[in-house]
């Protein structure tokens, strides 16, 4: 997509699915990538534990 655009670099932005997804461009293309922005995914590959779950009244608002 950079290419049609004529882009060299960009600034990656992704929401879910999108996060991972822009996650493994930065991976394997950063010289490509300014930035990378995530909201509300996970990290990219298998954890060997299991992320604990706050009861919600540790959970600020």
């Amino acid at each position: 997509m950079l290419d049609s655009f004529g882009a060299e670099r960009a600034h990656l932005v992704g929401v879910s699915l999108g996060g991972i997804i822009a996650q493994r461009i930065a991976v394997t293309d950063p010289e490509r990538v300014l930035t990378l922005t995530r909201l509300s995914s996970q990290p990219l590959g298998r954890t060997r534990q299991p992320v604990p779950s706050l009861p919600s009244s540790e959970v600020s608002p």
